[in-house]
This record gives C-alpha cells, sequence and structure tokens, in this order.
C-alpha cells in the first residue's frame, strides 16, 4: 500500500505494481466520472476531481466498558491541516464534550522513517461516556489547527461522491 499524506485515501490507488511521476492528476475514468464531487458553478452542476476533502469525523464505535459506561471512538480527518481537536455530542448538537486525541499505531517499518509528517492524516478520537437508558443522537464535530470547524450541514452548492463532511448523526438506544 501507498501512503500520500494530506490526499484522502480513496483518490489514489492502494494496490500498486508500478509508480509513474506526472504532473497533473490522472485523468482516468475513476477520478473524472467515479470518484469526483459535483460544484454548482455558472448555474450549471459541473464534476470536480474528489481529490482533496474538507474537514471530516465520524463515530465509529460505541463500545460498552462493563460498568454502564461506554467508549464512543472514530476517527478526524484534517487534510491539509493536523487535527486540533475533536467534539462529540450526545443529544444531537445541543452541547459537546472535548474528546481525546490519539495517535493511530503505525506499521513497524513507517516507524524507521525520521523526520516523516503525519498530518493531514486521519487522527483517532474518544471519549467515555455513563449515559442513563433511552435514546441518544450522537455525531462528532472536528476542528483544524487554524481553528476551522466541520460543518453541521452539507454546503447546498457541492454534493457528490466525498462531499460527506457534515455531521454525520447516529440514533444508539441504551
Amino acid at each position: 500500500r501507498l501512503v500520500v499524506p494530506r490526499i484522502y485515501s480513496m483518490s489514489h490507488v492502494k494496490w500498486l505494481s508500478e509508480i509513474e511521476l506526472v504532473k497533473e492528476p490522472h485523468s482516468g475514468i475513476y477520478n473524472t466520472k467515479i470518484y469526483v464531487n459535483k460544484e454548482f458553478q455558472d448555474g450549471k452542476w459541473v464534476n470536480v476531481q474528489a481529490r482533496w476533502i474538507d474537514l471530516k469525523s465520524y463515530i465509529t464505535r460505541c463500545e460498552p466498558l462493563g460498568d454502564g459506561s461506554f467508549r464512543l471512538s472514530g476517527f478526524a480527518w484534517g487534510g491539509e491541516e493536523s487535527i486540533s481537536r475533536v467534539e462529540i455530542s450526545t443529544d444531537h448538537g445541543v452541547s459537546w464534550t472535548n474528546a481525546e486525541l490519539t495517535t493511530a499505531e503505525l506499521p513497524s517499518s513507517l516507524k524507521e522513517i525520521e523526520g516523516v509528517e503525519y498530518f493531514g492524516s486521519w487522527q483517532c478520537f474518544s471519549t467515555v461516556w455513563r449515559p442513563e437508558a433511552g435514546r441518544y443522537t450522537i455525531g462528532s464535530r472536528a476542528y483544524s489547527s487554524s481553528g476551522q470547524a466541520q460543518p453541521l450541514t452539507q454546503p447546498e452548492n457541492v454534493k457528490g461522491h466525498f462531499n460527506q463532511c457534515q455531521i454525520m448523526w447516529r440514533k444508539v438506544d441504551i
């Protein structure tokens, strides 16, 4: 596999048989027709190659800890910037709590490379949650090192394959 810092993994080939260096993005069907966003420009929808993605986070696990509490964990994407913090809401955005940021365990082959920058990659986060019985709507919101916040809703002028950067809410029954 090839790790390309700051480029969202779905926009580059992952299984390699050879590497060719080029100055322009590849113009094959996946990059021009399938992995695209659509932007409303000059009165019409146009395809835009989905190589970069804005701030994004998502809670991927709600794990019971055995004492009535749960560990909510997930991943955040910062793109060109590092993630400064991630907040978690369990009441559909009425209130927010800072999650703990942790670094993913790197493969041993990458640990040996000195000076490699990993910002612009996925950032792990988690928090312990002690809910009462009931139905909850949970979500996470990432913030970049420059203070940019993950959007609450999807921009109206963009749609497509990778424009899923708004907060993704999930229902959880306890």
